[in-house]
């Protein structure tokens, strides 16, 4: 992975995360599949939740992680991302 590709990581990732604990989570998978289709970066789910960890992101006791971001809350509530 490029600089350049983890920069742009480290971006998405701050732009969707919040430390606020009554913000339901949404599933590590399905926000891998929106960070692929926002920038092109694949990342195996492993290294994604890795990453999201690293960077101070909250994962909530089912194993998901708290979104506070409005458009990623959109695309997950549409249904775009159910699986």
């Amino acid at each position: 992975m490029t600089e350049q590709e983890i920069k742009k990581i480290d971006e998405w990732i701050d732009s969707i995360i919040t430390t606020q604990k009554t913000m339901p989570g949404v599933d590590g998978y399905i926000l891998k599949h929106i960070l692929q289709e926002e920038t092109g970066i694949y990342l195996t789910l492993p290294e994604f939740e890795k990453m999201m960890i690293e960077r101070g992101a909250i994962r909530t006791q089912s194993g998901t992680f708290r979104v506070a971001c409005p458009r990623i809350r959109l695309k997950v509530k549409k249904g775009d991302y159910l699986l």
